[in-house]
């Protein structure tokens, strides 16, 4: 009598099932958090299961399995990473005879949605008054391309980063310009800045009742008036001299018109000159006038050869001869009456000092 067991097959799998990474590919840079991590796989005998494997810079963050069957197939798996930086993938598969493996390399995978660094140098956010000509910025390595307008992007000039903006020409008054930068994912930063440019040279002229240069006046009071005017205007400043160019007063006022009276001034001459000045220190400045000041009346009387006082005379001439004592000498008149009224008006306005008047005929005069 005999008896047999059931007949059992056994397979002998030493192979390790193989694992190719498919996308993305190593090194891919992306700027969107969700990405679909697709790999092949194959066994000799029969696969039984692949996991994915996604690692930051020190740790596991995501592990996910999916069976598989057959002597191939594949995994698409879509997966969002957490937040920017650069992350490790890769796939384990295994087969019926738990022989397993990993892609032989670890594949980079870069989540980025930083835009690069970029700040504008120069000009700053102040007022020049001078032509500002340059652009100076500074950017991270990672900017790509680079751009500037100079009129809120109306018009862009590229320029290869890093490297300045040069021979610009900037507008009076408000100025806004700006500088961009992007990297390989179109991450796009920018810098803009706003300045003032002033290089025009206020306007500043006397006015009247000022005194015109050269006047002699009895007035012991001196009155200048002055206009200034610009847009960014800072100050105006009226300065008095005595003859010997010394400063008497200076006076200073923010406004326009500014008016401004000397008194009890001394005799002599004296001269004045008004400035002015922007916020940016550009400067221009009126002529300088001259006023004399003689509150002295002129002393006068008659000397040799002038006849005295209620004479006849025979002759049909008369002669008159005076001395002045006057240092600012004007005009000196002479004026002959007769019984009718006046007879002769003369002036010189040289320093002659004496007058002859003849054919006259017989009658009074004074």
């Amino acid at each position: 009598n005999r008896n047999s067991t059931e007949t059992r097959t056994i397979t002998l799998d030493i192979t390790n099932p193989v694992a190719n990474l498919i996308a993305p590919t190593n090194g891919t840079t992306v700027s969107a958090a969700t990405a679909s991590f697709n790999a092949t796989f194959s066994d000799n005998m029969q696969l039984a299961n692949g996991t994915f494997y996604l690692w930051n810079s020190s740790a596991l963050i995501n592990t996910t399995s999916r069976g598989l069957s057959g002597t191939g197939g594949s995994i698409n798996l879509t997966v969002t990473v957490p937040y920017e930086g650069t992350f490790l993938w890769n796939y384990f598969v295994s087969d019926n005879a738990s022989n397993s493996v990993f892609n032989n390399t670890n594949f980079t995978y870069i989540y980025d949605i930083t835009s690069p660094y970029v700040s504008v140098v120069y000009p700053q956010n102040v007022s020049y008054s001078v032509n500002v000509s340059e652009l100076n910025y500074s950017t991270s390595s990672d900017a790509q391309k680079c751009w500037y307008s100079l009129n809120s992007g109306t018009t862009n000039i590229t320029i290869t980063c890093g490297n300045n903006a040069s021979s610009l020409a900037s507008t009076e008054g408000s100025n806004t310009w700006r500088v961009y930068a992007n990297d390989t994912l179109n991450n796009v930063n920018s810098s803009s800045i706003t300045f003032s440019k002033d290089t025009v040279v206020p306007a500043i002229q006397f006015v009247s009742p000022t005194a015109t240069s050269g006047t002699t006046q009895s007035s012991a009071s001196i009155i200048i008036n002055v206009t200034a005017s610009d847009t960014n205007l800072a100050n105006v400043t009226i300065r008095l001299f005595n003859s010997t160019n010394g400063l008497v007063q200076t006076n200073l006022s923010t406004t326009s018109p500014f008016n401004i009276t000397y008194s009890s001034l001394a005799d002599g001459i004296y001269f004045f000159n008004a400035t002015v000045l922007d916020t940016l220190n550009n400067r221009n400045d009126t002529e300088t006038r001259n006023v004399t000041i003689d509150t002295v009346i002129p002393l006068i009387s008659y000397t040799t050869g002038t006849l005295n006082d209620g004479v006849n005379i025979t002759a049909k001439a008369i002669f008159v001869n005076v001395t002045i004592t006057e240092t600012n000498f004007g005009n000196i008149t002479f004026r002959l009456y007769n019984k009718t009224g006046v007879a002769n008006v003369t002036t010189y306005t040289i320093q002659q000092y004496f007058i002859n008047w003849t054919g006259l005929s017989q009658m009074n005069y004074t």
